[in-house]
């Protein structure tokens, strides 16, 4: 079975652009022989695919197909009694049937493999606009559609791979729809989170702790060209600390809906958490939610606030940061105000306001967390106040009150304050 372990045919994608649309079907028939379920484990049909598979995946897919006839046909039937047929004895198939079924599920149970398998469709998902589009080859109609359709297949995998061990988890999924602005082609998105519980706090976890992302995102998309996100324009935008992925979900899905270029217009969205367990399930969310990076792709990357990496892609300015409910602790403002000066872009002739960071917080009368909004504003002062900070920092220069709803939030928030905060 080692020529099925994805480590071992996952190319580099540093030649994503010289790889044919041939070698991608192989690439994503093998994965979707591992790593999809049911109807959704069929070989990927092409012009290019056909008869190019070699004899072992070939004899695998037919293993498969076969296994899951079985299963379908003796469903109520008589309880295998354990004995072998004389018929299984002479052919020996249900034998070679189940050492196949016994290989793909030691592959797929694979946390090595799987995360592998992760990083790579989620890296071919951000570079795939350079596949789709290259500049030194023109695409027949047939070819450009055969790669759209795996560059889909690939984000159905993703989706797949994210779900793998997703029965382990003690999860609560929740479905929100925010209406989009007018000027939009779909009249809203959906947005389907996956969040982990934890079974020692299960307050620690769930809608109410969501609240500010939640009324962000609406914001966001209720009016686009406010928070910068406007169709033809690049943009790259980075999320702090974004837990369950909820901004940047949002983000992508209202820069597909506004999008309709050709070639089209990319808006790159690096997601970024800290705990290992809340990166995974962050990844999760994206993979279930997103179809392909068309015209927004949304990378997973660890982030800290204390430490933060010059490593790509955090080498290059934002034009916009996004975060929202990250103050819990004094110290974050500080931390998340260094990162941010390194990472804004920063004001030119032809651009002077600059970057823009945008930061919702909840307001808290009671508990531990009570007052932290002051340490947003001390690190972050108003135009208005005389700060001892020098010229040319950041400054909150818009803030937008937003009152509670009743069944979003904790019981211990009052209400949110959206900021605006830029270079002054």
């Amino acid at each position: 079975m080692d020529g099925f372990n994805p480590s071992g045919y996952l190319f580099p994608l540093a030649r994503l652009c010289t790889s044919s649309t041939a070698e991608l079907e192989v690439v994503m028939e093998k994965l979707a022989l591992i790593y999809s379920k049911g109807d959704d484990a069929q070989v990927v049909s092409g012009r290019h695919g056909k008869g190019r598979v070699d004899g072992s995946l070939a004899r695998l897919d037919t293993s498969l197909r076969k296994s899951r006839r079985r299963k379908e046909t003796q469903v109520d039937t008589v309880v295998d009694s354990g004995y072998a047929s004389a018929e299984d004895d002479e052919t020996g198939e249900d034998s070679d049937d189940e050492d196949f079924m016994g290989s793909v599920e030691i592959v797929r149970s694979d946390s090595f493999e799987r995360d592998f398998t992760i990083r790579w469709l989620t890296g071919f998902i951000t570079r795939c606009s350079q596949w789709l589009y290259p500049i030194d080859a023109v695409l027949s109609d047939e070819e450009a559609d055969e790669r759209e359709t795996l560059v889909e297949k690939a984000a159905s995998l993703l989706a797949s791979c994210a779900r793998v061990d997703e029965d382990n988890d003690k999860a609560l999924s929740r479905l929100f729809t925010f209406p989009l602005d007018s000027r939009s082609s779909a009249e809203s998105i959906d947005v389907e989170l996956n969040d982990l519980i934890a079974p020692e706090d299960h307050s620690s976890v769930g809608l109410q702790s969501w609240a500010s992302s939640i009324h962000f995102a609406r914001l966001i998309a209720e009016d686009p060209a406010r928070f910068g996100i406007l169709p033809d324009q690049s943009r790259r935008i980075l999320e702090l600390g974004a837990g369950t992925g909820m901004l940047s979900i949002a983000t992508a899905k209202i820069v597909h809906a506004l999008g309709d270029g050709e070639p089209p217009v990319i808006t790159e969205i690096i997601s970024t958490d800290f705990h290992p367990d809340v990166l995974r399930n962050l990844q999760r969310n994206i993979a279930s939610n997103l179809f392909p990076g068309i015209h927004a792709s949304v990378a997973v990357h660890p982030f800290d606030w204390q430490h933060p990496s010059c490593e790509p892609p955090f080498d290059t300015v934002f034009d916009t940061i996004l975060a929202a409910d990250v103050v819990y602790d004094p110290r974050h403002a500080d931390w998340i105000e260094n990162c941010v000066s390194t990472l804004l872009r920063k004001p030119t002739e032809s651009d002077p306001e600059g970057g823009v960071f945008w930061m919702i917080i909840a307001l808290r009368n009671t508990g531990r967390h009570e007052g932290l909004a002051d340490a947003v504003f001390d690190v972050f002062p108003t135009l208005d106040v005389q700060s001892q900070r020098p010229a040319g920092r950041l400054k909150v220069v818009q803030v937008q009150d937003l009152e509670r709803c009743e069944g979003v939030g904790r019981r211990d928030e009052t209400g949110y304050r959206l900021l605006k905060i830029c270079w002054v």
